[in-house]
């Protein structure tokens, strides 16, 4: 099962900065598309098979080794919102995120206990005990990180049913 670095995902959760949270939560995705390649190619195959390099090109070889297309349209958008992050050094654009968060959703065709991000909430008890911060009531960054909670713990749904169908 892919498994994610749980200090690594803290500090993506906690960070006020908008650059950190969307970075390692971008390594975090990517590391998940390496795993799917290497649950998919065999060994013997990889010397046919390389893995590519690049964001877009391991979503798409993901996806024709049988990642669901609603995941990659997450991760695409994802990417999009780290691009545009990255390239002009502001705040989160609002519409980029919030494009990611109907994207995250519609991770609910593949199970059907999928909370819908309306209804997801989060904590910080380190921080902030107590403190309840709802989806969609207006913290880009907030709703970054709950969006990007429900990608991963997907991602991590997926990978348990990948590796108990024998695909390891």
């Amino acid at each position: 099962m892919f498994e994610i670095d749980t200090v690594v995902f803290v500090d993506a959760l906690e960070t006020e900065d908008e650059v950190g949270a969307v970075l390692r939560t971008h390594l975090m995705v990517e590391k998940f598309l390496d795993w799917t390649f290497d649950q998919f190619v065999t060994e013997e195959r990889k010397q046919w098979i390389q893995r590519p390099t690049n964001f877009r090109g391991k979503v798409s070889m993901a996806v024709a080794l049988g990642l669901p297309v609603v995941f990659a349209g997450a991760a695409i958008q994802l990417n999009h919102v780290r691009n545009d992050l990255a390239h002009r050094m502001e705040k989160m654009n609002s519409s980029q995120v919030e494009q990611y968060g109907r994207d995250v959703n519609k991770l609910a065709a593949l199970y059907e206990a999928f909370a819908p991000l309306q209804m997801r909430k989060i904590e910080f008890s380190r921080k902030e005990p107590g403190k309840i911060y709802k989806y969609g009531s207006g913290n880009t960054r907030l709703d970054f990180v709950i969006a990007s909670i429900a990608l991963l713990s997907t991602a991590m749904g997926w990978s348990l049913h990948v590796q108990s169908a024998g695909n390891s």
